[in-house]
């Protein structure tokens, strides 16, 4: 009985799937209607009693710019006193703003976002899976793999994380490198040049992926394997001209953003180990600063001149936190980043999502390794290599929450699957 009741599901799946597209849109509003009733219990001043987006107190430093485009058309916020452009990447804020422009109900936001990038994991599982015989069983094991982990899945619900988009689009840009459809250098330079206005920590992934597409799709056309690379570039020359034209300095690499100097002095602080992982950074004492900057650049250089300082005269202790934020993104079990001016459960609990997550991180890591070792070494292992080195230098450079590492969970969740034997045996 079950295997017949299995094979016409199969059949439907094939031949309706447009039938399970729309499970899969019920699936993302009833989800995201939930998720949104408890984080407007949690952060309720963020909201009007209407539950409509109180615009300036969008939190992580987003509130400020997405106000002043909403009703100025203007990507600005003062930071130190002085206007400034540059303190924060423009994808998010211009997506929350078009969307607002729409409606400021937070339903109507998170739901929305929701859809659309729910539905690019649908289609990217989508297209991944043509190639196997069973299509339905492996559609819903990949499926399976980003929202079984509740924190996963909170993460990728939410609305004003940069992480959110990233652990949307980057698992994504996996598995469409790993298919087989004609379209893919489209939609892999169309996801890169998004992915660079996300968030400067995707800087170097960005990089990355552009050049072995070129490398490794041998396949294509000259014009079709340079097209992620061409994408990168107009996105950097975007984003670029835009800061040149604010502040007459072309903002590229660890100048992405002229705030990074100040992120940075967060690590490059004797405080540093006692709040870091248990407590939010954002509780550590930072120093008073008298000086009155006459742009953001001043800054920029004025902690850029202080972190250098401190690195010169503290390079153990420097190395020492290293080593803790390597224990952290590979061995942390418990929750972290406790901010105790807003959570009123002050405990570093265990939790199960962070462990699945771990446990599957360093699995996929051996599994990588053998392949390495055994002469295996085949393309989805040479992506995932690349996806694990641009996106773990930053964070250990900087550091992690729980949240920044989901991206790299979700693709290490896909990666193992993809390339375990029993997956393949499976679905053939």
């Amino acid at each position: 009985m079950f295997i017949t009741f299995y094979k016409k599901f199969t059949d439907l799946f094939e031949k309706k799937i447009s039938i399970f597209y729309i499970l899969f849109l019920i699936f993302t509003i009833l989800s995201s209607s939930f998720y949104t009733h408890f984080y407007l219990e949690k952060f309720d001043y963020q909201f009007n009693d209407n539950n409509e987006l109180i615009l300036n107190l969008i939190p992580f430093g987003y509130g400020q710019i997405i106000e002043n485009l909403y009703y100025h058309n203007k990507f600005e916020q003062v930071w130190f006193g002085i206007n400034t452009y540059l303190t924060r990447l423009p994808f998010v804020p211009l997506f929350i703003t078009s969307l607002s422009k729409i409606s400021l109900n937070v339903y109507f936001i998170i739901i929305t976002k929701n859809i659309i990038f729910f539905s690019l994991i649908f289609y990217s599982i989508k297209i991944t899976t043509v190639r196997y015989n069973k299509k339905f069983l492996s559609f819903l094991i990949l499926f399976i793999t980003f929202f079984y982990n509740f924190y996963n899945t909170i993460v990728l619900s939410t609305y004003i994380y940069a992480d959110a988009y990233i652990a949307s689009i980057l698992p994504c840009i996996f598995l469409i490198l790993l298919s087989d459809i004609k379209k893919k250098f489209l939609l892999i330079s169309t996801l890169i040049f998004v992915l660079y206005f996300t968030k400067t920590s995707v800087f170097y992934l960005t990089i990355f992926i552009s050049i072995l597409f070129f490398i490794l799709e041998k396949n294509l056309t000259t014009y079709k394997r340079i097209l992620p690379v061409i994408s990168l570039i107009l996105a950097i020359m975007i984003w670029g001209t835009f800061g040149y034209i604010k502040t007459k300095k072309f903002p590229v690499g660890s100048n992405m953003l002229s705030n990074n100097q100040e992120a940075l002095s967060i690590v490059m602080n004797k405080n540093f180990k006692d709040y870091y992982p248990k407590l939010s950074v954002d509780l550590i004492p930072r120093e008073n600063i008298n000086n009155k900057f006459k742009n953001e650049w001043e800054f920029s250089e004025y902690y850029k001149s202080k972190n250098k300082e401190y690195f010169l005269n503290n390079k153990l202790n420097v190395f020492k936190d290293i080593n803790i934020k390597i224990k952290f993104i590979f061995f942390n079990y418990r929750k972290d980043a406790i901010n105790t001016k807003i959570d009123t459960n002050n405990k570093n609990s265990i939790m199960i999502s962070h462990i699945f997550n771990r446990i599957v991180f360093i699995i996929s890591i051996i599994v990588l390794i053998k392949n390495i070792f055994e002469k295996k070494f085949q393309k989805p292992d040479i992506y995932y290599f690349a996806i694990i080195v641009s996106s773990l230098f930053p964070h250990v450079i900087g550091w992690a929450t729980s949240k920044h590492l989901v991206p790299l969970f979700l693709v290490s969740h896909l990666y193992l699957f993809l390339r375990l034997n029993f997956f393949n045996k499976l679905t053939q």
